[in-house]
């Protein structure tokens, strides 16, 4: 309970030292301009998971908005498009990237497992959820109901990978339906 509420009150004062939600633009956008805490990346978990380095300590962090086909679920075979969306994840987030992580208060700060729920922008300037959802890796995510605060750039990132047919959208691959086992 205390390193949760450690973790809430980090989040809470670096969202503040930046403002409420400030949009960076362009990849020129300055890494220190970006909403939410400064963070390294410790490793890939998965396409919608990655250990991040916050202060010190490594965090399991769950990104919001964003759903991945499972690679790494215990009892579930690893699902249609899962590596390439793993692969991605890596190639957006080298271990050591620096990136910054933004609570959102439409969510709650940890969900089931323990693992930190946050929106994860990449040094460009760039939401990371927004850019695997476009390229087809994963899919909008909106859990129990309530859209995140990012669920607009979101939902459209997803119908333009639906319209242009990419990655886990393309009828070659898993045509929707990422929850399958993979081929």
């Amino acid at each position: 309970m205390v390193r949760r509420i450690a973790m809430l009150a980090l989040l809470a004062i670096a969202a503040a030292a930046c403002g409420a939600s400030p949009t960076p633009t362009g990849a020129g956008a300055a890494s220190s301009a970006l909403p939410g805490t400064a963070a390294s990346v410790a490793r890939v978990v998965d396409g919608d998971t990655l250990k991040a380095r916050i202060a010190g300590r490594t965090e399991t962090v769950r990104v919001i908005g964003l759903d991945t086909p499972e690679s790494v679920k215990p009892g579930t075979p690893v699902e249609c498009y899962a590596l390439r969306a793993s692969a991605e994840a890596e190639r957006l987030l080298p271990v050591g990237a620096a990136i910054h992580l933004e609570a959102d208060p439409t969510q709650a700060t940890h969900d089931q497992y323990g693992r930190l729920l946050a929106h994860v922008w990449l040094a460009d300037g760039t939401l990371y959820a927004e850019r695997m959802i476009r390229g087809g890796f994963g899919i909008h995510y909106v859990y129990g109901g309530v859209p995140s605060i990012h669920a607009g750039p979101f939902a459209a990132a997803e119908q333009a990978a639906r319209a242009a047919l990419s990655g886990l959208w393309s009828p070659s691959t898993c045509a929707g339906n990422d929850h399958t086992a993979a081929p």
